[in-house]
């Protein structure tokens, strides 16, 4: 997964750019050099708006299908690179009899949107189709969406832990207290420094973990370059996703080419101060 979440005014730039360009897609397709024109007047809180109503449009018409049993729209609704490896008969096969849930009624109650990132907040009701004789429940949640190929889709299930909360269970300000915190811990990182890095991760993880051994374990990496992805902070826990190029630090294995990693790092808020939570 390669995908960029704004961090600062460039990226804000950027992105407002990269959604005019699909907000140009969206409501005119670009057929003309009058629609582009028009597309490019719109202010960034009008991009939002257009894509935001997108989204929601999108998502409406995935719950809809799912309460009428509608399984070939539902499965158009899987990404196209999915899509293609796999069979619409099987795909309605197994919603008709091995789906978990049922679902009878749904409610989409708001959109958020963030770049190429946006979240659905949907209440549905749903009976378990192994035992349909249990009351019906009601569940309200937030679904995760991306763009993929100028379109909306639901982010697959297996990548759900990569992608962050929506912005309204965010706290933003302390996102970028956290980022700051985690640049410090890297530069630390970078430069072999482990007993620094030692004293920034949460002290109840220090009392198990012995710092000779911390920084013997830590030691096997050498730490090259990092990309952040995002930063997502609920309440004092944090989480950032980040890709980490590295290679092993045994002169036996100089030879071999840096390997890239991708991280969700656990972070925790302890008497104001950020640590990374090794443990959690």
């Amino acid at each position: 997964m390669k995908r960029r979440f704004s961090l600062g005014m460039f990226s804000c730039l950027f992105a407002l750019l990269a959604l005019s360009a699909w907000a140009c897609l969206v409501i005119t397709g670009c057929q003309s050099p009058d629609s582009t024109a028009k597309v490019s007047q719109l202010n960034p809180s009008q991009v939002r708006s257009v894509i935001s109503q997108d989204l929601k449009d999108r998502a409406n018409e995935l719950w809809r299908a799912k309460a009428e049993k509608n399984w070939p729209v539902v499965f158009s609704y899987r990404e196209p690179q999915t899509r293609k490896d796999e069979s619409l008969t099987a795909f309605k096969k197994y919603c008709e009899e091995k789906e978990p849930f049922v679902v009878h009624s749904y409610s989409l109650e708001k959109t958020e949107v963030d770049g190429d990132l946006g979240w659905v907040n949907i209440e549905y009701t749903s009976t378990m189709r192994q035992y349909p004789n249990l009351p019906a429940r009601k569940v309200k949640t937030w679904e995760k969406w991306r763009i993929t190929d100028g379109q909306w889709y639901p982010v697959p299930t297996k990548e759900l832990p990569f992608y962050p909360a929506p912005p309204c269970q965010r706290n933003l300000k302390a996102e970028s207290q956290l980022l700051e915190r985690f640049e410090k811990s890297w530069q630390e990182r970078k430069a072999g420094n482990w007993s620094s890095v030692y004293e920034m991760c949460d002290p109840e993880d220090r009392k198990l973990i012995p710092k000779e051994e911390f920084a013997a374990s830590m030691s096997l990496i050498k730490y090259l370059s990092r990309e952040v992805k995002w930063v997502e902070v609920i309440n004092n826990k944090g989480k950032i996703l980040v890709d980490i190029l590295h290679k092993p630090t045994d002169p036996s294995l100089t030879k071999l080419q840096p390997s890239l990693s991708t991280m969700n790092e656990k972070w925790i808020l302890v008497d104001g101060i950020w640590y990374q939570d090794i443990q959690g």
